[in-house]
């Protein structure tokens, strides 16, 4: 509570957004999971399966880093805390890791033999 009585900008956003990264966070681990399972079991893992748990990760940590600034607000971008590294890092993650629209496009033409469903019949 601030002075006046009102709740912080801060804690208001986060009322309002609970439970919605962590849900799509742990959507991303069951992906990367699955491709890191398979990989230790020398069954190398589909390549659609691959691209769409990058795409999850690399998207899902970028809205954890903006989650992250949202909440802290202007200081999040100080040079060392754990909020600006995150974030920084977060946007480069989805460059190396193949942009997303490449991954989108190898989504897009992988044989949907996984059981889901097809995006494109061409």
């Amino acid at each position: 509570m601030t002075r006046s009585g009102s709740k912080s900008t801060s804690s208001r956003y986060r009322a309002e957004n609970r439970g919605n990264v962590p849900a799509g966070r742990d959507g991303g681990r069951a992906g990367v999971s699955v491709c890191s399972g398979r990989t230790r079991a020398r069954t190398p893992p589909s390549r659609l399966r691959t691209s769409t748990a990058k795409l999850h990760y690399s998207q899902t940590s970028e809205d954890v880093g903006s989650e992250a600034v949202q909440i802290v607000g202007a200081r999040a971008y100080r040079q060392g805390r754990p909020s600006e590294h995150l974030y920084r890092f977060a946007r480069s993650r989805r460059v190396a890791a193949g942009t997303d629209e490449m991954q989108l496009n190898t989504i897009a033409r992988a044989p949907k033999s996984d059981g889901l469903p097809a995006v494109s019949e061409r």
